[in-house]
């Protein structure tokens, strides 16, 4: 569990870090870490309530808890969630977007959003998925090369093969 200082606050939430592989243990075990941690080692954040601190209690072997902090306060726009992520010691560093300061993208024509056929052309991205897809599939040069099939019998030329129920057949 946490063991925090009296004059210190417990914080409301709790990282719990997965120590040990899940193999060969109790059903109770392995219902609580399935329940914590969804079939996967990746950090979770919990939250420290009497019902969590009980199951944490009995995989506590298995767990690595710690507290989860922000040293550099907590996250005001839902855009400093992209570029903020959790350290292994429990700290949740958040890189906060600067105020007053906003990308305004310079490529984009004002006759372009009103164009309603852009959706429909060709662009990079939806060709190197097309030659991508070719490739994965040995269809480089279909549509130079087409398949012509021709044979209906002795496909591969040789005639010695099918030849010997003749009465003519020499060997």
């Amino acid at each position: 569990m946490l063991f925090v200082s009296f004059e210190q606050t417990p914080s409301r939430l709790t990282l719990g870090l997965l120590l040990k592989l899940v193999n060969c243990l109790t059903c109770t075990e392995s219902y609580i870490l399935y329940i914590i941690f969804f079939q996967c080692a990746d950090p979770v954040i919990l939250k420290n309530s009497a019902s969590v601190n009980l199951r944490l209690a009995e995989v506590k072997h298995l767990v690595r808890i710690r507290p989860l902090t922000f040293p550099y306060g907590l996250p005001e726009h839902e855009s400093d969630f992209e570029h903020s992520y959790i350290k292994t010691n429990g700290e949740f560093i958040v890189k906060k977007r600067l105020k007053g300061f906003e990308m305004k993208d310079q490529y984009v024509k004002p006759d372009e959003e009103k164009d309603p056929k852009k959706k429909w052309r060709l662009t990079q991205e939806t060709l190197d998925k097309h030659l991508d897809e070719m490739k994965r599939k040995f269809l480089i040069h279909s549509e130079y090369h087409e398949a012509e099939h021709i044979y209906k019998r002795n496909q591969d030329g040789k005639e010695y093969r099918y030849n010997f129920h003749k009465p003519n057949f020499k060997q």
